[in-house]
């Protein structure tokens, strides 16, 4: 078996047996000149010819109807899951992959390698000297602006909290990639809050959330003027004085204001979105600015959206602008963000390279600014928001880290997510594209840093291929068929058993190029439309087998946990999300076909990179039909999304020069 062909749907669909031509009896040298002599000999072949047609038919046949069954139409009902059994079109040439890293992050400084003193710092040199063996050639960990910015404004502090452990990265000859973390605000920014009798945190939507939950929320709020001052100046002195310390240690950076380190809103139970008296305010100077309001004393307030799932897609205008406005606003913080690590960088004196200019003039290089995004394309991006599109194009942001454990509606999905979003990440030119993968299903670690019961040693080979093992294996395998730039382990306390993710050869292979000849576009704006929507038969859609039957073991979390434990989850069956099982559907179709999918979320990008609509053989739009009617000559109804009449304009157009093929997620409306 090729290392590739690990999962979905098998490339020799719809291939005919291979006959060979078969000479007539009388032409063929020896035959015997007698009737009677050649009727038998003719007899005999011909029998001998049928029983070996019926042997290689009848499984040809069988596969191929399994193939029939199996395969996406245009009817999200009409398939049920994954099929395990098939492969996908594998990979014919391979390269080493170039990087991989291990997080660490400091909690589990704090947590995994005893109380402080000596016997920590000799525990963290030998996971940093393990790390190394197994080929890691980086490790990522976080500088929490609280635990760092902690006394003064403008004095970082790196030594304290057991900060100065980065060092023993540092003499191992291995990277720092570092997060420096906003998910709070340190005491002296806290204390200013009490004195001005204000809160710097954001705030949940009254309608869905308490006053007590409100009050439990710790993420920063920085539509407010004096947070954001504070969050930028912090990102530029901890940046500059990391480099001060490590120097060409540090390899890249990465600003973020999310509890998880990922590039999104953070959603904390119904409290979606941040409903602060700042927020609004910009919210209605956007609108100002967008022409949809003559001044903000008549603009609109922010709308307030349902606080539970909803079945039925939102598409009010209001709706519709409040989410745009959201996606532009976060957005725009995070690339300031990375283009202050950008300018903080520039004055070091290891920044300057040459450029091969044969004057020998040198230019200055900035460390790279790298984000963590978690799975788009769903219809959580209803809370989180899809910054990736946006990010994606900024010059600011140079490595897109993909983020998935599969696990997106709180069970297990399927690994073509991975395959999906490292595709997608693949649409933006010039970036580097990780993958990290999330090991706390697989090897799960104590508190004391050791691994949990029987998994203390590494995995035999019949647990590597059951339930969440398989699951994450099979992802890190698409995601080197998508030829990413770095694989990364999180959350993993023996980075000696990280090979149980890949194969068990000792240099981890890819793709050596990322080269589509299909393209899936799915306009990203369509996902805002439903929020925590999955067939967990809240809204009656079908529920769908897991992807591998060993899966149905693996513990649910969230609303399936408890839909299961109330026996509302059919046995062997797993919840997954609505709109993304069909986007997962319509890239296994095409996978059976193609090697690389480009995977395109915004319809500008084709018309910025033509390459990607032109020099592919296959296209097809994933199409919602409540939320996109169909394009007809004689009705515009225009796509239910914002700036949505443009979008199916300029899709309508390409389409009329380069012919796609539509994959309708009927069942989903």
């Amino acid at each position: 078996n090729s290392y590739f062909a690990m999962v979905s749907i098998s490339s020799s669909f719809g291939r005919k047996p291979a006959t060979g031509s078969v000479l007539p009896i009388s032409r063929r040298r020896g035959a015997s000149r007698n009737g009677i002599s050649t009727l038998r000999l003719s007899s005999v072949l011909y029998g001998i010819f049928v029983l070996v047609a019926v042997v290689v038919a009848i499984p040809l046949l069988i596969q191929k109807q399994t193939l029939l069954m199996m395969m996406p139409s245009s009817s999200y009902s009409s398939l049920y899951g994954y099929d395990k059994y098939l492969v996908f079109k594998p990979i014919a040439k391979t390269q080493p992959l170039p990087e991989r890293y291990i997080t660490l992050w400091l909690h589990q400084v704090h947590r995994w390698f005893g109380d402080d003193g000596p016997e920590r710092y000799k525990n963290i040199k030998s996971f940093v000297k393990t790390a190394k063996a197994a080929g890691f050639d980086s490790v990522m960990t976080d500088l929490p602006w609280e635990w760092s910015e902690r006394d003064f404004p403008g004095t970082v502090t790196l030594d304290n909290f057991n900060k100065d452990w980065m060092k023993l990265v540092c003499d191992s000859g291995m990277q720092l990639q570092v997060v420096l973390s906003m998910r709070d605000l340190p005491p002296w920014i806290q204390q200013h809050a009490k004195d001005h009798q204000t809160s710097y945190y954001e705030r949940g939507s009254d309608t869905c959330t308490s006053k007590e939950h409100n009050d439990r929320i710790h993420t920063p709020c920085v539509s407010n003027a004096y947070v954001w001052e504070r969050a930028q100046n912090y990102t530029y002195t901890a940046t500059q004085t990391l480099l001060e310390r490590y120097g060409s240690c540090i390899q890249s950076l990465s600003p973020t204001l999310n509890y998880e380190f990922e590039t999104r809103f953070t959603y904390e139970s119904m409290t979606r979105h941040d409903y602060t008296d700042t927020t609004a305010a910009l919210y209605k100077q956007w609108q100002v600015d967008q022409g949809q309001a003559a001044s903000v004393a008549v603009a609109a307030e922010p709308p307030v959206l349902p606080c539970k799932n909803s079945c039925k897609p939102l598409i009010s205008p209001a709706s519709l602008d409040w989410l745009a406005f959201l996606e532009e606003f976060l957005g725009d913080r995070y690339e300031k963000l990375c283009q202050i690590v950008h300018d903080a960088s520039l004055r070091f004196e290891d920044s300057v390279e040459d450029d091969g200019d044969w004057e020998g003039t040198k230019r200055r290089r900035h460390r790279r600014c790298f984000l963590h995004f978690g799975e788009v394309l769903a219809t959580v991006d209803f809370a989180f928001s899809n910054l990736l599109v946006k990010l994606g194009r900024s010059d600011s942001v140079d490595e897109l880290i993909m983020d998935s454990n599969m696990m997106l509606s709180g069970a297990p999905a399927t690994p073509s997510v991975v395959g999906v979003l490292t595709s997608l990440a693949h649409a933006y030119p010039g970036k580097r594209i990780h993958y990290e993968v999330a090991t706390e299903r697989v090897l799960p670690c104590r508190d004391d840093g050791q691994l949990v019961g029987s998994q203390a040693t590494a995995l035999s080979k019949e647990q590597q291929h059951l339930g969440a093992a398989l699951l994450l294996r099979t992802g890190v395998s698409h995601s080197l068929e998508a030829s990413i730039d770095s694989l990364g382990v999180t959350n993993l306390c023996r980075p000696d058993l990280a090979s149980v993710l890949w194969d068990s050869a000792p240099v981890i292979r890819r793709a050596p190029k990322f080269a589509p000849t299909a393209l899936l576009y799915v306009p990203y704006r369509a996902f805002y439309a439903y929020g925590f929507v999955a067939t967990t038969g809240t809204c009656g859609w079908e529920h769908v087998p897991c992807w591998h039957e060993s899966l149905a073991d693996v513990t649910f979390f969230g609303e399936p946990f408890q839909q299961k434990k109330k026996g509302l989850v059919p046995e062997g069956t797993c919840p997954v999300d609505i709109l993304q099982h069909s986007v997962l559907l319509a890239w296994d179709e095409l996978r059976l076909r193609h090697q690389h999918i480009a995977v395109v979320a915004d319809i500008q990008m084709l018309y910025d990179h033509p390459d990607l609509v032109q020099n592919v053989k296959e296209r097809v739009l994933v199409r919602f039909p409540c939320l996109m009617p169909a394009s007809s000559p004689r009705q515009h109804q225009g796509w239910k999304f914002y700036n949505g009449t443009a979008d199916q304009a300029a899709y309508a157009a390409l389409a009329r020069k380069y012919p796609f093929r539509e994959q309708v997620a009927s069942e989903v409306c």
